[in-house]
């Protein structure tokens, strides 16, 4: 039972990751959109796309969106359980936080959303869903969405709602500055590979948004003059100004966090999330302890 043993160990490090980006969040002081200082910052306000766009599933007009489709399934084990099959998301690369200040941009490549409150949905008692929805069931499932027992789940940061940013404030020349050439990233043993699987699974932060957030990699990759000239081309004419800033992932690992709630319902969420990780983890060590002396 050593892998127990194990797997209770990286559980329980999940857990207390969660507790340290509580931390994070709470000693962090709330700072204006035009005053705040260069380097971590936490930001509230309202989100505002460019331009919003509607979700995919009620059609609300939203800074960010994203969808899952979940659907019942043999488990083999003489039941069935529900199982995602796809997920989809807004392809916004940015959104613009605005307060009694003025406004930030906030690129939203590498961010880990907390989008509290998601609205779900059944294919029971004739639930009806806009054509574009029903299309993406279709070409998730190749089924109707009255023929399966599905289940939607959509999180939204709306378009003009409270939105919490906790990230890097940077001028736009160090956001797309070549980044150093890091050391080699690859896990170098096969618990460290099995541990970097399993934070994948459950933390992975959302992929990269259009073609913006392609065209800032590419310059932050160090190509050639000709490709970089290419991605500056690129850009909107506000990212190519030296003078403005942008909250952003960074570059020191610190948390991107972006929420549709308050910064104390955010803590109450992580530590929620954290605790129960931890007594998981917990629960596996205890259990694969017993199982090695029994």
């Amino acid at each position: 039972m050593s892998e127990a043993i194990f797997w209770g160990g990286v559980v329980y490090a999940l857990g207390f990751g969660l507790f340290v980006k509580r931390r994070r969040v709470l000693d962090t002081p709330t700072a204006k959109a035009l005053s705040a200082a260069i380097g971590r910052a936490e930001l509230c306000g309202t989100a505002h796309g460019d331009p919003a766009e509607p979700s995919i599933v009620t059609d609300t007009l939203c800074a960010y969106w994203e969808a899952e489709l979940y659907r019942r399934v043999p488990n083999g084990k003489g039941g069935k359980s529900m199982k995602r099959i796809a997920l989809a998301n807004a392809r916004c690369g940015h959104f613009w936080l605005a307060d009694a200040s003025g406004r930030v941009p906030v690129l939203v490549e590498g961010a880990h959303w907390w989008l509290d409150r998601p609205l779900k949905l059944r294919n029971r008692g004739g639930t009806q869903l806009p054509e574009r929805a029903r299309r993406w069931v279709f070409a998730a499932s190749g089924r109707e969405w009255e023929d399966g027992t599905f289940k939607l789940v959509e999180r939204r940061l709306e378009e003009g709602g409270a939105v919490y940013v906790l990230g890097t404030l940077s001028t736009v020349a160090d956001v797309l500055r070549p980044a150093p050439q890091a050391r080699d990233q690859r896990p170098r043993s096969v618990p460290g590979a099995i541990a970097k699987g399993f934070f994948d699974m459950f933390f992975k932060p959302a992929p990269p948004g259009g073609a913006m957030g392609e065209a800032i990699a590419r310059m932050r990759s160090g190509a050639d003059a000709a490709e970089l000239a290419q991605a500056r081309r690129e850009l909107p004419a506000w990212l190519q100004s030296s003078e403005r800033v942008a909250v952003w992932k960074g570059t020191r690992r610190d948390p991107f966090l972006i929420a549709n709630c308050a910064e104390n319902r955010l803590a109450q969420r992580l530590a929620r999330w954290g605790l129960g990780t931890m007594a998981f983890g917990t629960l596996l060590i205890l259990l694969g302890v017993w199982k090695l002396f029994d």
